[in-house]
């Protein structure tokens, strides 16, 4: 949490004028332990190649720093880096997040958006909007982006998340539903690429788990086991330093290990 805070991510993911989101468990870990793994791949391969070893390291911080590296190289170049942007002041309206008539959200995601305004005019069923001096290009839209955005707030405003699905799909928008634990879990897409992995544990019938997302060519998925009791394997890691069992019943007895 330290790292999410230190790095500049929480202030940039801020709406402004209200408190830093909070970092959920493991945003910082999960990608520092994949950098990790690549960056020792990398030095066991040089050590293959060249005969010599080396120390690797990584920092949560300064994973942080990397994932937040877009806004402080530009930072590091202008001397000015982003700030927050309010959603209802977005430099691109359509990178933003749109309520519809169900309450839910929904996120839409194009970066050029030159390229996706006709169509996206098209779905929204405000075709007059294209050629609309206000909004013809980036820049007229970034001129006018609070007006816009309250425009496409009450036309996504309209219709529910459901009946919004098959029409930007139609139109080739790139967007997605801002889902929910439980609705994440019984995404079909995650089904699809296998995102969750059933473990055998003792006490909790159909246990799943979170899969790794690299995958191997046709390498077989990786199997998983439950994480073990407290003291699961204290009696195997004292044989493994040298007691007999009749040390580790002593030890049993007198309570200095479970």
């Amino acid at each position: 949490a330290a790292a999410w805070a230190r790095s500049g991510l929480m202030h940039t993911v801020a709406e402004p004028g209200n408190a830093p989101p909070a970092q959920r468990p493991a945003m910082i870990d999960h990608p520092a332990g994949l950098s990790l793994a690549g960056a020792i791949s990398a030095a066991l391969l040089n050590r293959v190649t060249t005969g010599r070893g080396c120390e690797v390291r990584i920092s949560l911080f300064q994973m942080g720093l990397w994932m937040n590296a877009t806004d402080l190289t530009i930072g590091l170049i202008t001397g000015k880096s982003p700030e927050p942007e309010s959603r209802h002041q977005r430099a691109n309206p359509l990178w933003n997040s749109y309520e519809c008539k169900d309450r839910k959200w929904i996120y839409f995601v194009m970066i050029q958006s030159d390229r996706h305004w006709p169509d996206f005019c098209a779905a929204l069923e405000h075709p007059q909007w294209k050629d609309d001096p206000r909004f013809k290009d980036f820049n007229s839209r970034y001129r006018n982006s609070r007006e816009l955005t309250l425009l496409i707030d009450h036309a996504v405003g309209s219709r529910t998340t459901t009946e919004w699905a098959p029409i930007f799909d139609r139109h080739k928008l790139i967007w997605a539903p801002v889902q929910s634990g439980p609705e994440v879990l019984r995404d079909p897409q995650a089904e699809a690429v296998g995102a969750f992995a059933a473990i055998e544990h003792p006490n909790i019938p159909g246990c799943r788990v979170v899969n790794s997302p690299v995958e191997f060519g046709d390498a077989a998925a990786p199997s998983y086991t439950h994480a073990p009791e407290l003291g699961h394997h204290t009696e195997e890691v004292a044989l493994e330093i040298g007691l007999s069992w009749e040390e580790i019943a002593k030890l049993k007895d007198a309570g200095v290990i479970g």
